[in-house]
């Protein structure tokens, strides 16, 4: 036969221990709270630094694994939608191809992209607005070229070595790109400026008086100076910034990536030269 189940209280000893770390706590508080500021830093600091320190180790850890779990999943998200933007400029590369051919016009190169890693807080030159990444000569990077990342351009590579490469930021003081609406109707010359709160934004300068941009309008590289492809986003025209002497406007332009939100980038790799037929009679 099974005996019935029993409630067994906890020894009295235990419970007197509980109620006697409770009054000590207590009293340590209130002797806390009644002692004079400079004390009570003094004791906290000791604390910190004595009995508390392996649990504020304990948690600093937690919170630096945290963020490294966080950083790690946001470079891998934009790895992997810097993967899909390749993946459909190519898709869309091959189409075009396969277009031109049915019209029977040539091929068309628009040359590829380079998938590279933007290397943290290097190099260190103050306020420069210079970036380097992990790719160099070696990985096909031919210098000055555009740098681009899955939602517009980030900046520009200016030099490059057999493994790595150094480039300025849209934010670099000396950094134009020629622009146009995707329309085509206005086209211009978009550079850095920096706000009165010292918010970095573009500038779309070179705009004639009588053509209007909307607000609103996207621009994206014209092609022109052979450092990008056509067609990269640059920025969202926001106002007009200046109007001058009634023969040109300026626009103040929200760039479509800001530079801190890039790890992953794209290199782009120009397309090869055409031969040159010579023509004439010998």
């Amino acid at each position: 036969m099974t005996r019935p189940l029993r409630y067994v209280p906890a020894d009295r000893p235990s419970r007197g221990r509980d109620f006697a770390i409770f009054v000590a706590l207590v009293t340590l508080a209130l002797g806390f709270a009644t002692i004079g500021q400079e004390r009570q830093i003094v004791v906290s600091q000791y604390l910190r630094a004595t009995i508390l320190y392996p649990f504020l180790r304990l948690h600093g850890a937690f919170e630096e694994h945290a963020v490294t779990v966080k950083s790690t999943r946001q470079l891998a998200s934009q790895r992997d939608s810097l993967a899909a933007e390749l993946a459909a400029a190519r898709r869309v590369a091959a189409d075009v191809g396969q277009l031109r051919h049915l019209l029977g016009l040539g091929a068309l190169d628009p040359g590829s992209f380079i998938l590279a890693d933007i290397v943290p807080g290097r190099p260190h030159i103050g306020d420069s607005h210079t970036f380097l990444v992990a790719k160099g000569r070696v990985d096909g990077v031919e210098p000055p070229v555009g740098v681009l990342a899955g939602d517009g351009i980030v900046g520009i590579i200016r030099t490059a070595g057999g493994t790595t490469a150094i480039g300025h930021l849209w934010t670099h003081p000396e950094f134009r790109v020629s622009v146009r609406t995707e329309s085509g109707s206005a086209v211009g010359i978009v550079r850095p400026r920096q706000e009165d709160d010292g918010r970095m934004v573009m500038e779309l300068e070179g705009t004639p008086y009588q053509e209007d941009v909307p607000l609103g309008s996207l621009l994206v590289t014209s092609g022109v100076s052979s450092l990008y492809p056509t067609g990269i986003p640059v920025g969202t025209v926001r106002a007009v910034s200046e109007v001058y002497a009634g023969w040109a406007k300026s626009y103040l332009v929200e760039p479509s990536v800001r530079p801190d939100e890039a790890n992953v980038v794209l290199v782009w790799r120009r397309p090869a030269a055409p031969e040159v037929v010579d023509l004439l009679p010998r």
